[in-house]
């Protein structure tokens, strides 16, 4: 017991808003970095879809003679159904191909032509992707 008759045990209030200043300290510099993280994997998966969707333009093209034009077609190559967060467009069909996508959430358009190969566009993801191969 203290000289002043209180007991000695437990935390005074500013131990524990030193405590709480801290932990907020920490998450405002931890946050940004899972954010990052985050929009990181959706590109990731952007591009992944993109890359199957390529094969699939690739199985479509032996069996047609030509890329295809649209989505369903390359769906009937055996592209799976995308996520609802992913976009596919279709740009360009027949001699040669233009697909870009997108992850909603994520930070840009990707895009695979036959020129040029899988890239990254400086549109960012919340924009349309265009009508034109970038």
């Amino acid at each position: 017991m203290a000289p002043w008759g209180r007991p000695l045990s437990g935390f005074t209030l500013i131990e524990v808003l030193v405590v709480l200043t801290v932990l907020g300290v920490l998450v405002a510099l931890a946050l940004p970095s899972f954010l990052g993280a985050r929009r990181r994997a959706y590109d990731a998966a952007a591009i992944a879809y993109l890359r199957q969707a390529v094969a699939a333009d690739e199985v479509y093209a032996s069996e047609h003679g030509g890329y295809a034009t649209n989505r369903r077609a390359l769906m009937g190559a055996g592209l799976r159904a995308p996520l609802p967060q992913l976009d596919l467009v279709v740009l360009e069909g027949g001699e040669r191909y233009c697909l870009m996508a997108r992850h909603r959430w994520g930070s840009r358009w990707y895009a695979a032509s036959s020129g040029k190969g899988l890239y990254a566009t400086s549109r960012p993801a919340r924009s349309a992707p265009g009508t034109a191969c970038p």
